[in-house]
């Protein structure tokens, strides 16, 4: 699949979670966090819009992470392992690395890649030492027409 700009749902290979901001709150440093969705994929549901992400592009394969319900972006206060992603401004830059269908989600310039560690709904995505061989770092992502 061909990344465009647009909305989307993050979906975890792993855990088969999706990504949500906690609550679709503009606070800053917001949790994001994985939960499971059984809405349509296919459909931006309004109560549901902290389970969507809006990519920006701002580069050859380098894009901004804008969630739909509260304006804000995905970034990482401590660029480390084990260190959580949340909701706020500035925003961080990814680039999407293409692995069958699958992406890993990099900081652009690290080798630090978005990854989330269980199923359980809340558990927070955080960031991990770049692993082709695990599923957890790896995400669906799903077009989402308004």
């Amino acid at each position: 699949m061909t990344i465009k700009p647009g909305n989307y749902r993050i979906q975890n290979v792993g855990t088969g979670t999706y990504v949500d901001l906690a609550g679709g709150s503009s606070a800053q440093d917001t949790k994001v966090q994985g939960y499971t969705n059984a809405e349509n994929l296919n459909q931006l549901v309004r109560h549901n819009e902290h389970r969507y992400w809006q990519f920006e592009k701002v580069g050859d394969n380098k894009w901004k992470i804008l969630n739909a319900a509260s304006g804000t972006y995905i970034l990482a206060p401590v660029h480390a392992i084990n260190q959580a992603v949340v909701g706020g401004t500035p925003p961080d830059v990814f680039t999407f690395i293409d692995s069958d269908g699958s992406y890993q989600i990099k900081l652009v310039d690290e080798s630090l890649v978005l990854y989330l560690g269980s199923s359980e709904d809340t558990t927070p995505v955080v960031l991990q030492a770049a692993d082709g061989g695990d599923n957890n770092q790896f995400w669906y992502l799903h077009p989402v027409q308004a």
